[in-house]
């Protein structure tokens, strides 16, 4: 049961009530007994709220180690093919025959002089 306090305070209490009869069997008063537990329920909530978030730290490492195990074993699978194709494509881009003099002329051609 919540209740506000004077100073407007929530207290969170376990209450309890019993019917007290007389011999005869009839009731003739009530029994109430009430515990604080507003501190209990406070360190319940924060141990849930501690609880979600490790959780949720916990799935994402989980989900990044699937996801690192299953990347290195596509890398396995198509690192040859990977490396054929770079033989390839070196090929294609670098030309064998150019003397490093022309080079050089034509990147002094590019960049223009400053005087």
């Amino acid at each position: 049961m919540k209740m506000i306090r004077k100073d407007d305070t929530t207290q969170i209490s376990e209450v309890s009530i019993s019917l007290i009869r007389n011999t005869e069997g009839n009731p003739i008063a009530f029994r109430c007994i009430s515990r604080d537990i507003t501190e209990q329920k406070q360190m319940e909530e924060t141990i849930r709220e501690y609880g979600e978030k490790y959780k949720t730290v916990i799935t994402d490492i989980t989900e990044r180690h699937r996801m690192e195990k299953h990347f290195a074993k596509v890398r396995k699978n198509i690192e040859p093919s990977l490396k054929a194709s770079r033989k390839a494509i070196s090929r294609l881009i670098l030309p064998v025959n150019i003397p490093f003099s022309t080079i050089q002329c034509a990147e002094s051609m590019a960049t223009p002089k400053r005087n």
